[in-house]
C-alpha cells in the first residue's frame, strides 16, 4: 500500500480524501463489520491528477446477523474496527478542519443521505438478486432498523465520539 501516513506526497494525491469519513459513518449505519483497519475494502482509482477512494464489499453489514435479529435499539458497531482507526483515516482526520461547523453540514447530509434511501427504498429492494429470498417481513424490518430517528441519532453520536478521540 503506497499510501500511508509516512507518504505524505501520495497521501496529497488522494482527490477524496475526507470521503473516508463518510465512508466510516456509512459503516457504522450499516453496521459493516468488515471494513476496518486491518482491511480496508477501499480501492484507489486513479483520477486524472491523482487518486479517488471507492469503498467496496459490503458484504458483512448489519452486524452480520439475519434480519429478523436486527434490533433498532442500540448500535452494536465496536469501536476499535473502524476504519477511522487506520493509519491513513487517522492522519487524514487530524489534518482536517473537525469544528462544529463541519460536525453540522456532516449531520446535515447524514440525514439527507438517509431521506434518500428512505424513498427510495423499494426501488432498491427490488434490485435484490431473487435468490437471497428476501422476504416482506425482512422488508419491514430492515426498513424499520435504517429509518429509526432513535437509532440514526445513536448512529451519529458514535461516529462523532470515534472521531473526537482520534482528533485529541
Amino acid at each position: 500500500d503506497f499510501i500511508t501516513v509516512e507518504n505524505k506526497t501520495a497521501q496529497k494525491k488522494i482527490i477524496n480524501a475526507e470521503d473516508i469519513v463518510k465512508i466510516a459513518l456509512f459503516d457504522i449505519w450499516v453496521e459493516n463489520d468488515d471494513r476496518k483497519p486491518t482491511n480496508n475494502n477501499i480501492l484507489l482509482d486513479s483520477s486524472g491528477k491523482g487518486f479517488a477512494l471507492n469503498a467496496i464489499d459490503h458484504a458483512f453489514t448489519f452486524s452480520s446477523l439475519h434480519f429478523n435479529e436486527l434490533t433498532h435499539k442500540d448500535v452494536c458497531f465496536s469501536d476499535n474496527d473502524s476504519i477511522l482507526y487506520s493509519p491513513l483515516a487517522k492522519s487524514i482526520i487530524k489534518k482536517t478542519k473537525i469544528n462544529s461547523t463541519y460536525y453540522k453540514q456532516l449531520e446535515e447530509m447524514f440525514y439527507l443521505c438517509i431521506e434518500k434511501v428512505k424513498s427510495n427504498f423499494s426501488e432498491i429492494i427490488s434490485n435484490l438478486p431473487a435468490g437471497l429470498d428476501f422476504t416482506e417481513e425482512d422488508k419491514t424490518i430492515l426498513s424499520d432498523y435504517l429509518f429509526n430517528n432513535q437509532r440514526n441519532i445513536s448512529v451519529y453520536q458514535h461516529f462523532s465520539y470515534i472521531v473526537n478521540s482520534i482528533k485529541k
